[in-house]
């Protein structure tokens, strides 16, 4: 029983992982280089 629990806390971790990861690729794609917010 302790090692189904162990197992899904250990996916529901990657999830979370996954998830976060995937947020802040959208983010950097959303917001994407800096260049065009400065001036030359």
């Amino acid at each position: 029983m302790m090692a189904a629990q162990y197992r899904a806390d250990a996916l529901e971790r990657a999830r979370q992982q996954q998830a976060l990861e995937a947020a802040r690729e959208r983010t950097k794609r959303f917001i994407g280089t800096a260049d065009i917010y400065t001036r030359n």
